[in-house]
């Protein structure tokens, strides 16, 4: 993806016991357009599953850095 800003993007996750990411999270970006890479860079996410029990809340933080 090309972009012309660089910022870091925060993403506040909820996770089930399969690993998968429910919907409802909340995005913080700089702008628009991080939003949206950082959007797409979600889906390809998943954490290993774990015992039954209640969903895990966290955070994953993306970078972005405009290269030379």
């Amino acid at each position: 993806a090309s972009f012309n800003q660089g910022g870091t993007v925060k993403i506040i996750i909820t996770v089930d016991n399969n690993g998968r990411i429910l919907p409802g999270y909340i995005i913080e970006a700089p702008n628009a357009q991080l939003r949206r890479l950082a959007e797409e860079k979600l889906k390809s996410v998943k954490f290993n599953a774990v015992q039954p029990g209640p969903p895990e809340a966290g955070i994953i933080y993306f970078d972005f850095k405009v290269g030379n």
